[in-house]
């Protein structure tokens, strides 16, 4: 059957890099379904994602957090039938996502014995994006009020998920 006019879709030309302007507008007019389906096109690139391998099996998950609007997206990779030696916990940095380190996924985790969370931060990727207004005056207690909205979220998380021990991996 052949595709009508209205039928087809096109995709736009991108050139990297962007202008500052030209990747605002991408970001601006972005949903949380298209970053969803951005997430998942990375991570399909995995031999274990949606699915499994001889020994691994990787999931997608959102942990609802206290207060209004907090949950953190994380991607869990565990080795089936395996006890947890270590547990690896894998942070991007400002303005990114889980799946800047999908490369490093499927070496990490042939270790056995190695469970990997990789994190969404609040406020990025797929995360909820809760309310955050900074109330101090001083410089200092400006760059306290950040830190602890992002730390105090990775605790609970840790917290949540029942994890005593991890290595932090920025």
């Amino acid at each position: 059957m052949a595709a009508t006019a209205s039928s087809v879709q096109t995709v736009p030309s991108v050139r990297f890099p962007m202008t500052y302007s030209k990747s605002f507008h991408q970001w601006w007019t972005s949903n949380s379904s298209s970053a969803a389906e951005a997430q998942n096109a990375v991570l399909s690139l995995l031999p274990f994602f949606l699915g499994k391998d001889d020994t691994r099996s990787a999931r997608v998950n959102l942990v609802s957090l206290g207060g209004k609007n907090r949950a953190i997206n994380e991607l869990e990779i565990a080795r089936d039938g395996e006890p947890v030696e270590r547990t690896l916990v894998m942070l991007h940095g400002y303005g990114a996502g889980l799946g800047l380190f999908y490369r490093n996924f499927d070496a990490l985790t042939k270790v056995p014995g190695t469970r990997l969370y990789a994190l969404d931060l609040l406020g990025m990727g797929n995360s909820s994006r809760p309310q955050f207004q900074i109330k101090s005056k001083d410089p200092v207690g400006k760059i306290e009020e950040a830190e602890a909205f992002f730390i105090d979220a990775l605790e609970e998380w840790r917290k949540e998920k029942k994890i005593d021990k991890m290595i932090l991996l920025v």
